[in-house]
């Protein structure tokens, strides 16, 4: 015989069955159409259920889903409750978006750095300015020191005893260990 849906479905014209909740929502969703106008008695789509209409009562974007309007934000922003509205994200209020400083601004933010530092291309991390750094170590017979982009070492002091700590005073660039055999804190410049 002729094909039967469940009560709660609706018969396509096509021999499909659809949810009756399907109807008139604005989605082809028998394939043949016969779910929609003109076919079916549909309301006319306006206002808040068309996103072409008031931007559907969105405030910043919409888009329609299974016939429903869908409102979304812009990047830097989040939907509120009522689920029409956005605002502003503070994305300083949360860790990871600067590494120095940072300022919330309406729908983004701008990082910044301390003095002696400059903010690099990617406008989040910042960058000592000044000279390459360069890193010291002790090995308990010699210092030297590493130019950490790069594996460069250069022998600083050397025939040591038993160097096994060091530090380095920066304004008067005096390099200072601790000998444990002979039981003494030594420098050099």
């Amino acid at each position: 015989g002729a094909p039967q849906c469940a009560q709660d479905q609706f018969l396509c014209s096509n021999g499909r069955c659809i949810g009756q909740r399907k109807l008139c929502n604005g989605v082809n969703d028998c394939g043949d159409g016969s779910d929609e106008s003109p076919h079916q008695n549909c309301r006319p789509r306006t206002g808040e259920e068309n996103c072409n209409h008031n931007n559907g009562g969105c405030a910043q974007k919409c888009q329609t889903v299974r016939g429903l309007v869908q409102c979304t934000c812009q990047t830097g922003y989040k939907l509120m409750e009522d689920g029409r509205s956005c605002h502003d994200v503070n994305e300083c209020a949360e860790e990871g978006y600067c590494s120095q400083g940072c300022s919330n601004t309406e729908g983004g933010f701008q990082c910044f750095c301390e003095s002696g530092y400059q903010l690099r291309p990617d406008k989040r991390s910042c960058k000592a300015l000044g000279p390459e750094p360069v890193l010291l170590f002790a090995n308990r017979i010699d210092i030297r020191q590493v130019l950490p982009h790069r594996s460069e070492y250069t022998l600083l002091l050397n025939n040591l005893e038993n160097a096994i700590a060091l530090d380095f005073h920066h304004r008067h660039e005096l390099v200072f260990w601790s000998d444990v055999t002979l039981d003494r804190i030594m420098s050099a410049n």
